[in-house]
């Protein structure tokens, strides 16, 4: 763990730590509630929208000591910001203003709940796979699907396009060599990045990422892993620069927040799982986002939550080179352990 202090990054801890203790452990079950009801899979207070997901309700709804599960989960974004070293290296510039222009109790419960449904899709992938039909039949049924929301479909199709892909390898137990590949779909965002006027550049992809990588299941056979050289670095530096690209977007803090869920960031000890649970974690998250923002379940509203500023970013985008640039470094390097296990 990089042995560095970010003040922004312990103010930030500090501030979501004190919203814990504003609210009531009843106050607090009504917040995780409404957010699985805005992710449309809960209606009312105990029912589920399909019953496979109804069997996880303790774990996702948990019935007691909420406040201290939210703490405990702070502590772990805490820590995941810590072990990246990238990431770090960004926040160690961020002057500890307070910049908030959302409601840090919603989206901590949204950040909460967002992390325990991803780590049931994970163990699940029947789930998962219910999951992604719920969503899109939802998105038909809410007329997503309209020529206004254009650059919203090809955003959407390029994730579910990704876990529908994992999922036919998940059950099929035919992983392609290099299954990386298939969570690539960053292209088919590019329009959203031209069309973004908050647009700052993600520098340097296609040179600075090994793409296609050796793929295979993990040990437990729930999950599909990928190892590029370094994985674990290589995870550090695609984890900064999507952040960077997501901080141009509205409602910015909500997908900077699927990012730090411990079920996507902690990843020291597992690297090539990264894209696996990134992927079904953005899915999740883009479907309560627009959801939120055209049919509101609460008086909570996401619509104007704003990007990062833009001189926020413009650093941002001048980090991440760097970080990229050590990258490129450190897998020249001849005695350095590029992959973290064995290929078979």
């Amino acid at each position: 763990m990089p042995k560095v202090h970010s003040l922004f990054l312990e103010k930030t801890k500090i501030d979501f730590l004190q919203t814990v203790d504003c609210l009531t452990e009843g106050e607090w079950r009504t917040f995780l509630e409404e957010s699985y009801q805005q992710f449309e899979v809960l209606e009312g207070k105990d029912d589920w929208t399909f019953r496979e997901l109804g069997k996880h309700r303790l774990f996702l709804l948990p019935p007691k000591n909420i406040r201290a599960k939210l703490k405990d989960f702070i502590e772990e974004v805490y820590r995941g910001c810590l072990e990246n070293e990238y990431l770090m290296d960004f926040l160690t510039q961020v002057n500890p203003v307070d910049y908030y222009s959302f409601n840090k109790a919603h989206l901590l419960s949204f950040a909460f709940t967002l992390d325990r449904f991803n780590r049931v899709l994970r163990d699940d992938i029947d789930l998962l796979e219910l999951t992604v039909d719920h969503y899109q039949k939802l998105r038909f049924k809410k007329n997503f699907y309209r020529l206004s929301n254009i650059l919203g479909i090809i955003k959407l199709h390029s994730i579910q396009k990704s876990a529908v892909k994992l999922i036919k390898a998940r059950k099929s137990g035919q992983i392609p060599k290099s299954f990386g590949k298939l969570f690539f779909n960053a292209r088919a965002t590019l329009p959203l990045m031209f069309f973004n006027p908050n647009y700052g550049g993600w520098w340097g992809f296609n040179k600075n990422y090994h793409l296609g990588s050796p793929s295979k299941l993990s040990d437990d056979g729930k999950a599909l892993e990928m190892y590029s050289p370094a994985q674990k670095e290589w995870s550090d530096l695609y984890q900064v620069s999507n952040m960077a690209l997501v901080a141009q977007f509205d409602q910015a803090p909500y997908f900077l927040a699927k990012l730090l869920i411990p079920s996507v960031s902690r990843y020291s000890d597992r690297p090539g799982e990264y894209m696996h649970t990134r992927i079904t974690a953005l899915l999740l998250a883009q479907n309560f986002i627009d959801c939120a923002i055209h049919f509101p379940k609460t008086p909570i509203l996401i619509n104007h939550v704003l990007p990062l500023k833009r001189e926020i970013i413009q650093l941002w985008a001048q980090v991440n080179d760097k970080a990229a640039k050590k990258y490129r470094e450190l897998i020249k390097a001849p005695t350095k352990l590029l992959f973290y296990r064995h290929q078979d």
